[in-house]
Formats: structure tokens, sequence, C-alpha cells
């Protein structure tokens, strides 16, 4: 009953609920309903949300632990864990990409142009080769533009500013992905960036890295 009007409603502004197939306004609604041409549907969801932490991966077997030399003898894509040491960063760890697809720009006649979508408009992405070694043998892993800015902890168009940035006497003052990752009072309050940038301290950075393998090689 709403303001004195019987109708059949959901639960919704209703000051009285009448629930009872004898009530004349419920059978002029079955009687409708079951001449109409009116098509229900069921929608149901059978699946359940499970939330793993990465130890709980680790330790069910989901996600395999490997050594840097077992990954060179992997010819199957997976992904496993290596626990490595950071020696350095070779060479650049930036490029100019497609802000569509991720291809690296090349220069064209009026500014750049990616190869694969003609597209004339790119952003700075990080594309980092880390040297890593343990034990068993030394690699390289390609560090792409996500996985980075989680490791530094800023973006990459924002870390190259810094880069190119000059202090009040003309010297250059440069911000590399490891001088960022040291700065431990930039990276906040979040337990994982501390532990990171604990690691970092003294250059001697111990990660457990998720990789993808394939064939050989090995990427972060």
């Amino acid at each position: 009953m709403f303001v004195e009007k019987v109708q059949v409603t959901t639960s919704l502004n209703v000051t009285k609920l009448i629930a009872h197939d004898s009530v004349d306004e419920i059978r002029e609604f079955w009687r409708r309903y079951s001449t109409s041409n009116l098509k229900v549907k069921k929608y149901t969801s059978n699946s359940k949300t499970v939330v793993k932490t990465e130890l709980d991966e680790l330790l069910s077997g989901e996600k395999q632990v490997s050594s840097v030399f077992a990954l060179f003898e992997t010819k199957e894509a997976k992904t496993m864990w290596v626990c490595a040491l950071i020696d350095s960063i070779v060479d650049n760890w930036w490029y100019f990409a497609c802000r569509s697809c991720s291809s690296k720009m090349i220069n064209s006649d009026n500014g750049f142009k990616c190869p694969k979508c003609s597209k004339e408009v790119g952003k700075f992405r990080y594309k980092m080769n880390l040297l890593i070694s343990d034990a068993t043998a030394n690699g390289t892993f390609v560090c792409w533009d996500k996985e980075s800015e989680i490791l530094i902890g800023k973006p990459c168009h924002a870390l190259r500013s810094e880069s190119m940035r000059k202090d009040d006497d003309g010297d250059e003052e440069v911000s590399t992905p490891l001088k960022r990752a040291k700065e431990i009072e930039r990276f906040g309050d979040s337990s994982a960036k501390r532990n990171l940038s604990e690691t970092f301290e003294n250059e001697d950075p111990k990660l457990m890295l998720s990789t993808t393998t394939g064939k050989g090689k090995a990427k972060v």
C-alpha cells in the first residue's frame, strides 16, 4: 500500500508490503504476464573470486622458482620466479614509443611516426636491460614499462625529466633508475616499496623477479 494506491512494485518506496495471490492487482499482473511476449532471462554467475598472495602461489606450485642457468634450458614459454642480483642496467633505459601500439617511433619529416600503425603521437616508456646473476650463471632480463614503473616507483617521463634537469650552477643533475630506487624517502609508505628500496642500498639489489621465458630468452 503506497499513498492509498495498491500496485505491484518492488520493496522500494512502499509503506506496507502485500504479498498474496488473492489481491486483485497481483492476479491482474499474472494475467498480463502470462499473455505477454516478454522473454525472461536469468543471469547467474558460477565464478568464484579467489585471492592468493604471491607466496601462496609459490607454495602451491602454481608459480615455479628457477635459477638463471635453468632459464636457458627452458624451451617452452612459462612464468617463473628467479632470485638474482641486478649487477647493472645496460645501455639506455627508455625509448620513445607509439602511444597506440608501443612500437618504437622513428624520425619523420614532421617529427616522429610509428612504423607499425603510422600514428604520430608518442610517449616515453621504460625498456631496461638488466644484467643479472646468481650462483649458476649470468643473464639479461628485459624489464618493460609496466614492470619498470613498479620497480622504480615513478613513470618514465617523470624520471627522464629529472635526468634532463640542471641545477642552479648549470651542472647536469642526472637521475637514473638505480639512483631513483635508492631514494627511500620518495617511495611513500608502501611496505613493498620500502622493502624494494632497502635492497638497493649500497647498489647491491637482490630481487625476486617474475620472468616469462621462451627459447632461451627471459623477460621480466
